[in-house]
């Protein structure tokens, strides 16, 4: 993916609708917790080449492999960056690629429907919290996915902020 230009984290908010906290997080989880009412079940994952994933018990390589292809969810995803760093890449609403540094102490929502991959960078390393509101659905649409109603939902929120 060949860079864009640069934006404002304010301007790609409203953009493509995503809420980003940034800095320091992880000494103080609770508040990031605080945040969102009604966040539970969180699930940390470990992305790192070398290893075994010890959540979907298969090869990190193939789950970054999983990770980077374009995706959707039904839900809202909450990701949290306990440790290292990686780009989560979405689309606006001309399709093209945003890419999204994150590292250690941020957080990211991504609003069900929206195209998305994330990949590490090049330390190789990214550990990440995913919280979920209700139970907790993994499901990923491999793109295209555009019959689903969180899709056409999510466009409909572009069309309106134009």
């Amino acid at each position: 993916m060949a860079p864009g230009k640069l934006i404002s984290a304010v301007v790609l908010c409203i953009r493509v609708s995503l809420q980003i906290q940034g800095g320091n997080l992880s000494r103080d989880f609770s508040s990031v917790l605080d945040l969102r009412r009604g966040v539970r079940l969180p699930s940390a994952l470990r992305v790192q080449p070398e290893t075994r994933s010890f959540i979907l018990d298969r090869p990190a390589s193939l789950q970054i492999k999983m990770f980077y292809e374009e995706h959707l969810h039904l839900d809202d995803e909450i990701r949290y960056i306990l440790d290292g760093s990686g780009y989560f890449d979405v689309r606006d609403k001309e399709d093209k690629w945003i890419r999204i540094f994150m590292e250690k102490g941020d957080m990211i929502t991504l609003p069900a429907g929206i195209y998305h991959r994330f990949t590490v960078d090049e330390k190789n390393y990214a550990k990440a919290m995913r919280l979920f509101v209700g139970e907790p659905v993994w499901t990923a649409y491999n793109r295209p996915a555009d019959h689903f109603e969180a899709r056409g939902q999510y466009m409909k929120f572009l069309a309106q902020t134009a």
